[in-house]
This record gives structure tokens, sequence and C-alpha cells, in this order.
């Protein structure tokens, strides 16, 4: 049964990140950037294996089902809480208003309009 439902979960929250993905970047750039961000995704999952039969061979089972969970509810949070905001704003608005920049929270303040748009916008 655990089994099922992390492949559920993993299969869900795949479609998730890769529909994120596709609003972080500027249409000039999407392509080169998602790849980018594919490949190491693909780098970490050989890594992943080893830390896999790490915690199999410790703990078993459950201890792997529980990295695997405890790992997917990091990125979960990180994207939560570091990831910029993409829902019911327009791809070209996005990009106007703010340019790859950091929260304001985590940059220590609002940032400089000029510092956010690109630099086909700066004047």
């Amino acid at each position: 049964m655990l089994g099922i439902l992390l492949t559920w979960r993993t299969i869900s929250s795949r479609f998730s990140f890769h529909a994120y993905q596709a609003e972080l970047y500027p249409t000039r750039i999407r392509a080169l950037a998602i790849g980018f961000v594919y490949s190491w995704s693909r780098l970490s999952g050989v890594f992943s294996a080893f830390a896999i039969a790490f915690f199999l061979d410790r703990f078993g089972v459950p201890g792997v089902f529980t990295f695997i969970a405890g790992s997917m509810a990091m990125v979960a949070l990180s994207i939560a809480l570091l990831g910029p905001r993409t829902s019911r704003l327009a791809l070209e608005k996005r990009f106007r208003n703010n340019y790859f920049a950091a929260p304001a929270w985590l940059a220590g303040g609002t940032t400089p309009s000029s510092a956010r748009k690109p630099p086909s916008v700066r004047s």
C-alpha cells in the first residue's frame, strides 16, 4: 500500500513541479532553464540511489519510505517558502514586476524596481 501511495504522490508532484517550472522563466530562456533544472534532477537521482541503499540497509523498507516522503516534503516546503508566486498573474506581468527577484523577506526588504526589471526594459 505504501508503494502505491508513494508512486501516486511522485507522479502528481512531478506534474505540478513541471507546470510550475514552466511559469518561472521568460519565453526566450524557458527551454534552456527547464532543461538545466531537469538535468540536475536526473543527476540527483543517481545519488539518491545510494541514499536509498543506505536507508534500506540501516532501517529497512519503512526507513526508505520515510526518507523519500521526507525528501518530498522538503522540496514542497522549499518551493512554498522560497519560490516566487505565479498564480493568477499574466506571464508578461510576472516578469515585468518581479524578474527573478528573491522574496522580499529573504532579500532583507524590498528591492529597487530597476533591479527587478529585465535588462531589455531597464532605462
